[in-house]
């Protein structure tokens, strides 16, 4: 039987036949798959993979075929969902740790202290004490006038002037750690966003590990102040008037190698796609499948996303790989630091404060060992976890689980706060600092002066700052003052119904989320993550610059849309999908979702049923505007009560929308179903 079967893919007829059983599943047809159209394509879920082999194949002979690669492709699709998730939290870690490193900029900036100029002094007058049991009274009082400038700065304060070393050290350690989470966000989502189709490449830079790492460039140039540190000494000292010597021609200060800008879209050849497609094919071979039964299959796993799935494991090894080189240099670059700056370990003889000409030279050295220490200790951690999450297997637990802001809700037991001494370092200070602004007023350093002409003046004080003290037009006094109010300090009262009362942030200015609120920002990838992690009853999707590129209620057969790839997988795979608009072209939007292989109807249509996929017909377009709803709110309301007729359990459902006003509307019974967690928005 399955000889014969076999048989019939080698005749001339073999494709239209096979075009007929293919009308059962769902979308394009998979025989239609180029390079042009692979985002039209369903993709990332084992079940896509199923229907198509069994809508080609003999129930025999598609257990077969499944059972080759079944194991290997749930476990690159397990890998992807936990990377996808793990990207999510870097973004999270990656958004709080920029807006510490600011506070700790402005904390520096309030209490800075010459340090280098203390260190100086103190280390002049030592060596005038200590040469005055050697000198004439005369002598001693020549030599301290020659080392105390004649023009003495007022004595610094010795509490400030510690506060400012810990704010300081905080600051570059918060740096590093900085850099270690954007590089892994942006890695991570580069690998995450790999393309689809094994023959369109991939971004250069994963062919350039580890140079290509943005902490490569950290250590970088920590490498190269190692090279240069006796250079920039002597250049600081005479740029200071700090040499022991004159000199006719003045040291010049080391140049760094420029890199040469290349976009990242860049997209080399690569085998990370053609290996995982080729180790696919490989596992059907004791199957002796005919040829077109196997170009067939090909089609089948590139379109359904499970080649890029092994492509996404093979990148992130490699991008682990070049992690690992990355720690153990910056690692051997620190003791290094660390024996310069502390006079510990080896080259103790070369212990800066002994040797530098410089005053300002230790501080540099120590600036780039903090750096590579707040490095370090991130990537040490997310390294810890990338390992578990590239050796997952498909039925194992779930790491990382993704939730509010674009992160994770949820992480494994033991992922530390690595941000927490930051935080900390931050709330040791913030509170004086406010305190003593509100008082005192601001500092020089915070002001501009009167010749400079810059607009940076806040909106709500009319005070005139330099850009570290203000964002999007509002001075850190006023934007606390509003925040405390319960305000948006940016968007004013056009905000009221989207600023969050839980953490005082925005909705819309700030990006945030609040799952308290159930109310949340993403992308259709948060979309699709979101809606398979609470599986909602309905889904209901706003269709202009949402699921669609139109806008103000055109006609998408009207010039060159598409669709968000992310949302046309979701509305492949989810029963029960309304595509809800106040775009009156009702007719035209359904078939613009048909044309892009999504099984759109009407209202008035009857809905398609078919035993095989149970999704024909499972989105319906309905226009509000055109059925007499005032609101998208009234509209979902309504389809949720009528859903719950003769249901135990009350039905959920999920708004998409990219309007805030929209999924924000003043109603009662909105509050009541939000307060049961029966509905959940996402912008």
């Amino acid at each position: 039987m399955v000889e014969q079967e076999l048989r019939l893919w080698q005749e001339k007829d073999w494709q239209e036949r096979l075009r007929k059983r293919l009308t059962a599943v769902p979308g394009l047809c998979v025989l239609d798959l180029v390079e042009s159209n692979i985002l039209s394509y369903s993709q990332g879920d084992w079940g896509l993979v199923e229907k198509d082999v069994h809508a080609a194949f003999s129930e025999k002979l598609a257990q077969r075929i499944l059972a080759c690669f079944k194991e290997e492709v749930q476990t690159c699709l397990a890998v992807r969902r936990e990377l996808i998730n793990f990207k999510k939290l870097c973004l999270h870690l990656w958004q709080t740790a920029t807006g510490l490193e600011k506070d700790l900029r402005q904390l520096a900036s309030f209490y800075y202290s010459r340090v280098a100029d203390a260190d100086a002094q103190e280390k002049g007058a030592k060596a005038a004490i200590s040469t005055a049991k050697f000198s004439t009274e005369e002598d001693t009082e020549a030599s301290l006038a020659r080392q105390i400038p004649s023009e003495e700065p007022p004595p610094l304060s010795a509490q400030r002037r510690h506060r400012y070393i810990g704010i300081s050290n905080a600051l570059n350690d918060c740096r590093g750690a900085v850099a270690a989470v954007f590089d892994a966000r942006h890695f991570s989502k580069a690998i995450c966003a790999l393309p689809r189709h094994p023959a369109s490449g991939v971004p250069w830079k994963f062919e350039a590990l580890p140079e290509s790492l943005e902490l490569w460039k950290v250590v970088e140039q920590a490498r190269f102040f190692l090279e240069n540190y006796k250079a920039f000494d002597a250049y600081f000292a005479a740029m200071h008037g700090e040499g022991l010597q004159s000199s006719s021609s003045e040291p010049a200060k080391p140049a760094k190698s420029q890199r040469a800008w290349r976009s990242e879209r860049d997209l080399v050849e690569s085998e990370l796609g053609h290996a995982g497609l080729k180790k696919l094919l490989e596992a059907l071979e004791e199957l002796q499948l005919p040829a077109n039964a196997l170009h067939y299959l090909e089609l089948v796993l590139i379109a359904r996303g499970a080649v890029k799935a092994t492509a996404l494991k093979g990148a992130l090894r490699r991008y682990i790989t070049a992690l690992r080189e990355v720690e153990e240099q910056a690692l051997g670059l620190e003791r290094r630091l660390s024996a310069l700056v502390k006079g510990d370990g080896y080259d103790s003889a070369e212990y800066l404060s002994d040797t530098a000409l410089s005053a300002g030279l230790h501080l540099h050295g120590a600036r780039h060992r903090l750096v590579l220490q707040g490095m370090l200790s991130v990537m040490s951690e997310l390294l810890r976890w990338l390992d578990p999450i590239a050796d997952i297997r498909s039925d194992a637990s779930r790491l990382f689980v993704s939730g509010a802001r674009g992160a994770a809700a949820f992480v494994p037991r033991g992922f530390p706060d690595v941000l927490a001494r930051h935080r900390a370092a931050r709330g040791e200070h913030r509170e004086a600092m406010l305190s003593e602004l509100s008082t005192a007023g601001w500092p020089k350093s915070a002001c501009l002066g009167e010749e400079e002409k810059r607009p940076d003046a806040c909106q709500t004080c009319s005070v005139r700052l330099s850009k570290l003290w203000l964002h999007r037009g509002q001075c850190l006094l006023c934007e606390t003052k509003l925040r405390s109010q319960g305000r948006c300090p940016y968007g004013g009262a056009r905000c009221s119904r989207s600023f969050c009362p839980h953490d005082s942030r925005c909705i819309v200015c700030e990006q945030w989320s609040c799952e308290r609120c159930c109310l949340l920002r993403g992308d259709g990838e948060d979309v699709w993550q979101t809606a398979a992690q609470h599986q909602p009853d309905l889904i209901f999707l706003d269709f202009d610059r949402t699921l669609c590129t139109t806008k103000a209620g055109a006609s998408p057969l009207s010039g060159n849309h598409s669709l968000d790839s992310d949302l046309v997988a979701l509305c492949g795979m989810h029963p029960s999908v309304y595509i809800v608009t106040r775009n009156s072209r009702s007719e035209d939007i359904a078939f613009f979702l048909r044309q892009h292989g999504i099984s759109a109807r009407l209202k008035e249509d009857q809905p398609r049923t078919s035993e095989t996929s149970g999704l024909r017909g499972n989105v319906e377009v309905r226009s509000i505007k055109r059925e007499g709803f005032r609101s998208k709110v009234m509209f979902i309301l309504q389809l949720l009560a009528d859903c719950n007729v003769g249901r135990e359990e009350k039905a959920t459902g999920l708004f998409v929308d990219d309007d805030i006003k929209e999924l924000t509307e003043d109603c009662e019974a909105l509050q009541e179903v939000l307060a049961s967690g029966r509905l959940l928005r996402l912008r």
